[in-house]
């Protein structure tokens, strides 16, 4: 009876299966080892973004879910530009506001409101807005209606949220004009926007004076290109381990916190300045008298310029910057989001 001899292994089908066993055990070792990070990271930043019955951390590569592109799709047209805005539940009347506002001049079709909390997102989706859920599992609690004000570190905590928001969305591919919800537009904001628009960053300035640069992260616009995304990588980071809130950090990132009036440069990127009679802020003077000084049509008569929005801030508290936008015809809700300018009935 013949016997049977097994073959010998070559060199080279040895090495192959070493070889093989070796990238396999590297392959999960590298797995492993991206699970234990991602882990930390969301540890670390202690935010997610949610979408429907999916939530993803902000420290994930996966960046949107389905349902939210789907929803920047059906908002950002053939440009792919977005209108964004985000709100806690403590500002859901200046955010319905800001709707009634962009319905009467144009660009509520692309506005995207990001809810800062349970609450927002669970009255946003009863009210068939179109908003996208981030949380921030460490915010404070606010059962007072005037609880995020100005200033204190739960507005601060808040704030850092904007751009992880603005972030999520320049990865996805789309232009971002972010508003805050106290901005009040005349004139519809991706057409405002457009003659100035000619470079990739273009943003309020925020100072009483031209004579110092002083950014506004409530009012700007970006496109997604690799400087834009690393900038605003930079300033969530230097964001998450200050006291402050995410303003500063504009200017700090962008301009190497140089203050001299103008446009500045981040890596090959212009930092284009909005012009102050076109968009004031709420302390930017002129001959000593402010925009809500004046009203509108003494505003304009003096700077002789179009007046595209005017930013109401410079002042603190919630039921003060509503009043103040009453007394100039610039609030139009009433109960419910009714518009008085559009609805009849109102």
């Amino acid at each position: 009876m013949r016997r049977f001899k097994p073959r010998r292994v070559g060199f080279v089908p040895l090495f192959c299966i070493s070889l093989a066993l070796a990238l396999f055990l590297q392959k999960v070792t590298s797995l492993a080892s991206t699970s234990s990070f991602n882990s930390s990271s969301q540890k670390r930043t202690g935010l997610l973004i949610e979408s429907g019955f999916v939530t993803v951390s902000t420290a994930s590569n996966s960046f949107l879910t389905q349902g939210q592109l789907q929803l920047l799709q059906s908002k950002g047209g053939s440009e792919k530009t977005v209108i964004v805005t985000g709100l806690s539940i403590e500002y859901i009347r200046m955010f319905e506001n800001l709707a009634c506002n962009l319905k009467l001049v144009g660009g509520f079709d692309r506005l995207v409101a990001v809810a800062f909390d349970k609450e927002t997102f669970t009255w946003g989706t009863a009210n068939s807005i179109s908003m996208i859920h981030i949380s921030n599992v460490a915010r404070a609690d606010h059962t007072l209606p005037d609880s995020i004000l100005y200033g204190t570190q739960a507005y601060k905590s808040i704030t850092k949220l904007k751009s992880v928001a603005v972030l999520h969305i320049l990865k996805a591919g789309y232009n971002v004009i972010f508003t805050d919800v106290d901005v009040v537009w005349f004139k519809n904001p991706y057409y405002a926007l457009q003659e100035y628009w000619i470079t990739d960053f273009v943003i309020q300035h925020d100072a009483r004076s031209d004579s110092l640069r002083k950014f506004n992260s409530g009012l700007y616009g970006v496109r997604p290109t690799l400087d834009i995304i690393s900038a605003f990588e930079s300033i969530i980071d230097a964001a998450r381990r200050s006291n402050s809130s995410e303003q500063p950090h504009f200017q700090t990132i962008l301009c190497k916190n140089r203050t001299t009036h103008g446009n500045c440069m981040y890596r090959k990127t212009m930092i284009r300045v909005l012009p102050s009679e076109t968009f004031p802020n709420g302390g930017w003077s002129i001959n000593g008298s402010t925009f809500f000084k004046l009203g509108a049509e003494s505003f304009t008569k003096l700077t002789l310029k179009p007046l595209y929005a005017v930013h109401n801030n410079w002042l603190s508290g919630i039921e003060r910057k509503i009043r103040r936008q009453q007394e100039h015809h610039l609030w139009w809700t009433r109960e419910q989001s009714c518009c008085s300018e559009i609805h009849a009935g109102c």
